[in-house]
């Protein structure tokens, strides 16, 4: 009888569902790229196949700014009649916002690392961000005064969009608010080529920690 051997789709979606125990998400805090394991963040390598979970830090990316038309470009749905006519979110209105291409060759987004922030706001008010699949949270990420700017930054799931080419995260306002949101940091499983696992360490982190920027700056306003 012969050993099962699991395949590269296996590995991944078993480091998927371990890498919350594997600390990776606080290593990522502190910028640049870690392989996630269960027993905790480790040098990033290729060991046992061909495909890592890691963390990637970056210098934030503009992904939504509701105060100008290219920075609504990536806002991808909204609940009905979300926006007032200065394009700002209104209270106890939702809109998701891309934060990945979902076709990118070889990379499986598990959460975005984010900057949000409340712009010109009408009222006080709390602004939440979320999976869109996770639905909406008694919870709020950040609270914030009438007309003041106030940001901050939070670990959150992510969700295909209709499409399915575009990882997406979803925003609640609890006020009349424009919003901003930048892209720090991802958490995500990388397929290396053949060439990066035969370098393992460093050389393949960094090979996965390019790629993974690069396709997140495709997409920055």
């Amino acid at each position: 009888m012969t050993d099962i051997v699991p395949t590269a789709a296996d590995q991944a979606a078993l480091q998927r569902r371990g890498f919350l125990r594997g600390g990776a998400l606080l290593a990522a805090a502190a910028g640049g790229a870690v392989a996630a394991s269960v027993a905790g963040p480790v040098a990033a390598q290729a060991a046992e196949g061909d495909v890592l979970t890691a963390s990637f830090g970056f210098t934030p990316f503009r992904y939504l700014d509701t105060r100008t038309a290219d920075g609504r470009e990536l806002v991808v749905g909204s609940s009905k009649s979300a926006f007032d006519t200065k394009h700002r979110l209104k209270k106890n209105a939702w809109m998701d916002v891309a934060v990945f291409p979902a076709d990118e060759p070889g990379i499986d987004v598990i959460s975005a690392f984010v900057n949000l922030g409340s712009r010109g706001s009408t009222a006080k008010g709390t602004l939440l961000v979320t999976d869109p699949e996770g639905g909406k949270s008694s919870a709020w990420t950040m609270h914030y005064g009438k007309g003041a700017e106030v940001n901050n930054s939070a670990i959150v799931g992510v969700s295909l969009d209709e499409s399915g080419t575009l990882w997406t995260v979803r925003i609640y306002a609890g006020s009349v608010t424009h919003v901003v949101l930048d892209l720090t940091g991802l958490s995500a499983t990388v397929t290396v080529g053949s060439d990066e696992e035969r370098r393992g360490g460093r050389a393949a982190s960094r090979g996965a920690s390019a790629r993974v920027t690069a396709a997140a700056r495709s997409l920055a306003r």
